[in-house]
This record gives structure tokens, C-alpha cells and sequence, in this order.
């Protein structure tokens, strides 16, 4: 079944930072430097474009750093939204030490929210991962 084209042919901008114009995983092309990743489905309420990041992240090469053998393509397509497909953006950042690149992300994930980011355990919006939430004693 052919995906969608992505509603927007425009960059985005998340925290500051300029990514690429977000394409489909299957066809994303990753610059060969270090840089910045988010990983977004389609979301019509989300402002200013279409496309909510649902994961963030950074590599020292992007080329070849968003596949399906990464660490959380897993919690990626359980998002109840990939059904309609997942879509990836980069900031190309050559040159920019590891730990300039995890403070950039941390700083990303602490104001989205990205529910694909999480650590502890299931979280809540993930196909077959939602889990119950505790309740505080």
C-alpha cells in the first residue's frame, strides 16, 4: 500500500534548532554528519505544521542512524499515529561534540514531551504499551 506524501514541503523547527523538511522513514535521506533526528507521525492539531515529534535524537554520523534496528523503533511504531506513517527530520550539526548534542536533546525532550523518549518503563499513548499509571499513596 503507497503512503501518503507528507502534507508540508517546508523545514520545521522544534526548540530553536532547524531541521529538514520532514520525509517518510523509507525514504529519508540523512546528511553524513553529526547532528540532531526527530521522528514524527502526522497529527492535524499539532501547530505550526502537521508533524508531532514523537521521538528526538542525536548521532555522530546521521547517515544510517534512523533504521528499524534503532533501540526504540520499537516504542516508534507503536505509536497509535504510525499507522499513517512515520517521518523523520534532521539538523545537521557537523562537527558538534557528543555531549553538545545530548544537552540539545535533553533540552528537545524536556520541552515536547516526545512519548517515544521515555525510560521508565511503558508509556502511556503506545499501542500495547500504555500500561496502568500508579496512583500516588
Amino acid at each position: 500500500m503507497p503512503r501518503p506524501p507528507a502534507p508540508a514541503d517546508r523545514a520545521v523547527r522544534y526548540g530553536g534548532w532547524l531541521f529538514s523538511v520532514p520525509a517518510s522513514f523509507a525514504d529519508a535521506a540523512a546528511p553524513r554528519c553529526a547532528g540532531l533526528f526527530a521522528v514524527q507521525v502526522l497529527n492535524a492539531a499539532w501547530s505550526p505544521c502537521p508533524f508531532e515529534p514523537i521521538y528526538f535524537g542525536h548521532a555522530q554520523s546521521l547517515q544510517g542512524s534512523v533504521v528499524a534496528t534503532h533501540p526504540s523503533y520499537g516504542r516508534w511504531i507503536a505509536h497509535p499515529r504510525a499507522g499513517t506513517g512515520l517521518y523523520v527530520a534532521y539538523a545537521a550539526l557537523p562537527c558538534t561534540a557528543v555531549d553538545t548534542l545530548r544537552r540539545i536533546v535533553a533540552a528537545l525532550v524536556e520541552s515536547y514531551r516526545p512519548v517515544a523518549n521515555r525510560n521508565e518503563g511503558p508509556a502511556p499513548g503506545l499501542l500495547g504499551l500504555a500500561g496502568e499509571r500508579r496512583s500516588a499513596a
